[in-house]
């Protein structure tokens, strides 16, 4: 038996301020992301380990990737809404 699921939208009242710093922080996330799956990817690659190793860092890559597409998915979302995201926006964490 499967069971769909439907995505919830979640509607959110953000200052200028506060939407700045959710963006600052989905942006280091994203780079915590980005560092995950090179650390995977370069488990999958290397010829030190073994087939079961390189499965599961294939795995653990992919789920990265996922996260860092939610990410950027909402990054999107907040870019397209017109607040200002100055300098600080990519510099607070």
């Amino acid at each position: 038996m499967t069971t769909a699921t439907t995505p919830e939208l979640i509607t959110l009242q953000l200052t200028a301020e506060q939407a700045v710093t959710v963006f600052a922080a989905l942006q280091r996330a994203n780079t915590i992301c980005r560092e995950k799956e090179l650390a995977a990817l370069n488990l999958h690659e290397s010829d030190k380990v073994g087939p079961v190793t390189r499965a599961e860092a294939w795995e653990t890559f992919r789920k990265w990737e996922q996260h860092e597409n939610e990410t950027v998915q909402v990054l999107e979302l907040l870019s397209a809404t017109g607040v200002e995201l100055g300098f600080s926006a990519f510099t607070r964490f």
